[in-house]
């Protein structure tokens, strides 16, 4: 890999959880591939390009209540730096059932702030173990 760019459409925002995190979502998306990437890293390698689309976020309490539709989803392009014919190009859309459950009938939540900071790692994480997971296909 030898170049990840990451943006964020200024309407996928669609609430005040989501808002929160809008500042750093491209920069902290694109940190979590180059951490997973590390060993892939080369001046001829793959150009990753994702425009995130859509951000929705939510904490335990909603997702408890049934009443959340945690998502991002984004345009994953793929291409090679010298050779036209190995690329790839899909929408990613990872929702909060995609990722392991953050809590159990037992755990106590303290603040819905740290429920949807919970909530915003693991999408990030998701969403870039899924493109990490296509690069190999």
């Amino acid at each position: 890999v030898s170049e990840v760019i990451v943006a964020v459409d200024l309407g996928a925002v669609t609430n005040t959880a989501a808002a929160k995190h809008f500042a750093t979502l491209d920069a902290d998306l694109k940190n979590a591939l180059m951490t997973r990437l590390v060993d892939r890293i080369g001046p001829q390698g793959l150009k990753i390009e994702i425009d995130i689309s859509e951000v929705e976020l939510s904490n335990f309490y909603q997702e408890a209540a049934n009443t959340a539709d945690t998502k991002l989803v984004g345009q994953v392009n793929v291409s090679h730096l010298t050779d036209n014919t190995d690329f790839a190009s899909y929408e990613l859309a990872v929702g909060v059932n995609d990722v392991t459950p953050l809590a159990s009938a037992e755990t106590t939540q303290t603040t819905p702030a740290q429920s949807t900071e919970k909530y915003y790692d693991a999408m990030i994480g998701a969403f870039a173990d899924s493109v990490v997971a296509r690069l190999g296909q």
